[in-house]
């Protein structure tokens, strides 16, 4: 085994490489194990209370490692003393490669004390051969320390529960503190150890105060009713409770070699076998008491070349090699072994098992192990109540898209027993969730197109569609894309139910109008409604009729505009709440206004339609037409008002005047509009009077002349009467 040497000490002095330090290390020892063997010895500066027993040679054997090397060391806590006469440690160690050392610790173990010095002349240079005591056998330690099968099994168990504690505790045993004794107890430790374990053993003959806590300390007795303490010949120990070994009762392993002491050929085979069945797991470095008992029961079950199949077995190794602490592609094999037992056999897993089954079946990669989970879940799915069947599936497999539920649906759907259950899945328990988006019910139409109960899945379809379709409304208040959405539904999963499609149709208008708010209302954009009509239904009936309104606003036509808004608007209001009405006037008004450009500048009057509908709500029409920037009247209104018939009306006329004067007498920015338009109107009054008196004037002068013309025609009738007469005189003389 290769050896090194390094030695720890204080160099006496006042000059810059004096006080305590690493001294004589063997060339090629490396800086990193140096550092580590100064760090422990440091702690060990101040020596401890030695029993009486030591108290002339003050001699302290430590074996300590840095998970490279293990150090061998004996210290000398009086070797020299300084100018004051304080005594001085000098620490003797050879360093050994660990993995070398954990292979054969005997060879260490064994060292004479001959090999050690004290001196730093007398360890300038390190022996090129070590001397060694005769080995013994580890039957001739067990025996000769006076332990047996049990005695030995319980030391080994207390070395176990500190090395797999994360406390950092060590463990006294207490015995004689001869060095042939502690060499025994060590060998018996070290064989009973797989390698990986041996490596964290450390010891020493005395607790200093080492910042490193050595996890095995000799004493003579019990020093401290704290401390863990075990007396090895008579098991007697505070280590081991009961509960932990009852829980411990599993690792069979920790009691083959006291069981086994005796044939030293049959351990060597197998600790060979253990660290082989290690690196199958891939995991050669871990020291987990449960990996270590999986190998140990592989070992066992390939001598035995089978295991015992009785449930409880099963469910045991199952269970053993889930919580295995690595994840390896061997132990998947070695579950997809035990589970086939377990399917063969028609084993139920219980809830936690089954729980750590179907997280494995999730991460692993081995595809047998895969299918056989599979196999398992719908065998075990299948022997319950259809009940019971579709209750687990719908508990245990919320995602219906993900590959595991995929591969159980397709298994059940082998046999009438799993196609109730799926059956009962869907219809008693899916399709009562609330559907809450379209792939929920598309995926729900694909999965359950294989059922036979098809009048079931029908039925629970269109509740899930009108549920969903329900909430659609709920969220869509676009009237085009939630009819939209609707029929693309429809398409997809009723496209061969005309009569189901239909009713869905109209169960979506019915919930848009039983939800529509007015405020939602878009009166210029009647397309978007034409999809949701619904007979009979007041609210649809009345947004038409307001849409109507705004079409006739376009449309110019004054006469249906007014009859319109006054059906929908009257004084004594009947068909809305006042709120409603206020909001719809408001919305009816804004809606106008925003597509003012549509109508002719000289259309006075259709806007006048509008604003006196507002003096039912107690504002001003002249306000509102004027601060709109309505071109009619704030652009227009010289051309407009002589078209107007709706100003006609002297008390139409003379109301609006009293708005524009009020409008006018507020002084806004706009009040010159107004007044400019009283000056038009008074204009056009003066001019209507002018006009009149004109007309009348030559109504007279009319009269006048067609009196006098009368009065000339009667003059000249007169003359021709005359003349006539005596024409006819002078006819009669002239006969005579």
């Amino acid at each position: 085994m290769t050896h090194y040497q390094v030695c720890f000490t204080r160099i006496s002095g006042k000059g810059s490489g004096d006080g305590w330090q690493a001294i004589n290390a063997t060339p090629g020892l490396p800086q990193e194990a140096i550092s580590a063997f100064t760090r422990f010895q440091n702690g060990n500066i101040t020596p401890p209370s030695f029993d009486a027993e030591d108290v002339g040679s003050q001699l302290v054997t430590e074996l300590q490692n840095d998970g490279n090397f293990a150090f061998y060391t004996l210290i000398k806590c009086n070797a020299a003393a300084d100018d004051r006469g304080r005594p001085i440690m000098f620490a003797h160690s050879y360093v050994f490669p660990l993995n070398e050392f954990v292979q054969a610790p005997q060879d260490v173990l064994g060292l004479e004390q001959s090999n050690f010095a004290f001196e730093i002349a007398q360890t300038a240079s390190a022996p090129q051969v070590l001397t060694k005591k005769i080995p013994f056998s580890l039957s001739e330690a067990v025996e000769s320390l006076g332990l047996n099968k049990d005695s030995y099994a319980a030391l080994v168990q207390c070395v176990y529960f500190i090395l797999d504690s994360k406390a950092k505790n060590s463990l006294h045993i207490i015995c004689d503190c001869a060095p042939d004794t502690i060499r025994k107890f060590m060998t018996c430790i070290y064989a009973a150890l797989p390698f990986e374990f041996r490596k964290k053993i450390t010891y020493a003959t005395y607790e200093l105060q080492s910042g490193a806590v050595k996890t095995i300390i000799f004493d003579r007795k019990i020093k401290s009713a704290s401390n863990y303490h075990l007396i090895p010949q008579t098991g007697e120990n505070n280590v081991i409770s009961d509960v932990v070994l009852k829980r411990w009762k599993k690792y069979e392993f920790m009691r083959f070699v006291p069981n086994n002491y005796k044939d030293n050929a049959n351990l060597d085979d197998y600790f060979k076998c253990l660290e082989e069945k290690l690196d199958l797991f891939g995991s050669a470095q871990t020291t987990s008491l449960d990996l270590y008992k999986i190998a140990y029961d592989l070992i066992s079950d390939e001598q035995n070349e089978n295991m015992t199949a009785t449930p409880e077995v099963l469910c045991k190794r199952l269970n053993e090699l889930l919580s295995a602490p690595i994840s390896h592609p061997y132990i998947d094999q070695q579950i997809q072994y035990v589970l086939g037992y377990i399917v063969e056999y028609k084993v139920v897993l219980n809830d936690v098992l089954s729980e750590k089954l179907c997280k494995k079946l999730e991460t692993t990669r081995d595809q047998d192990l895969i299918e056989c989970g599979y196999l398992y879940n719908s065998e075990k799915i299948s022997r319950m109540t259809v009940d019971e069947g579709a209750k687990y599936l719908f508990a245990a497999y919320s995602n219906r898209q993900s590959e595991s539920f995929i591969q159980i649906r397709n298994l059940l759907d082998r046999d009438s027993k799993g196609r109730e259950i799926l059956n009962q899945l869907y219809t008693g328990l899916i399709a009562e969730q609330t559907a809450n988006d379209k792939e929920h019910i598309l995926a729900f139409f694909e999965e359950t197109k294989t059922l036979f109960d098809r009048s079931k899945i029908q039925v629970s379809l269109f509740k899930m569609v009108c549920a969903y379709l329900k909430l659609l409304v709920e969220k869509n208040k676009d009237p085009f894309m939630l009819m939209s959405n609707t029929n693309d539904l429809l398409c997809a999963v009723l496209s061969d139910r005309p009569e189901a499609t239909s009713k869905a149709k109209a169960y979506v208008k019915k919930e848009y109008w039983r939800e529509f708010n007015y405020a939602d209302l878009e009166i210029d954009s009647q397309k978007k409604y034409k999809d949701v009509v619904l007979q009979d239904d007041r609210t649809c009936q009345l947004v038409f009729e307001i849409l109507c309104a705004y079409q006739y606003f376009t449309a110019g036509d004054v006469r249906q505009l007014s009859e319109q808004v006054n059906y929908l608007f009257p004084k004594k209001n009947e068909l809305f709440t006042a709120e409603e009405r206020s909001l719809l006037v408001k919305k009816l008004l804004d809606t106008c206004v925003e597509n003012r450009n549509a109508i002719d500048d000289t259309q006075l009057d259709i806007w006048l339609t509008l604003a006196f509908l507002l003096c039912q709500e107690k504002k001003n029409p002249a306000r509102f037409l004027i601060e709109n920037r309505i071109r009619p009247i704030s652009k227009c209104f010289e051309r407009a008002y002589p078209r107007s018939e709706f100003l006609k009306d002297e008390q139409t006329k003379e109301r609006f005047v009293e708005y524009l004067t009020e409008y006018v007498q507020e002084k806004t920015e706009y009040s010159k509009v107004a007044a400019e338009a009283l000056q038009v109107i008074k204009e056009h009054e003066k001019h209507a009077k002018q006009d009149i008196k004109r007309q009348q004037r030559k109504e007279k002068r009319e009269m006048r002349e067609s009196s006098e013309k009368s009065s000339l025609f009667s003059g000249i009738g007169g003359v021709f009467k005359r003349k006539n007469r005596d024409d006819d005189d002078d006819k009669k003389n002239r006969r005579r």
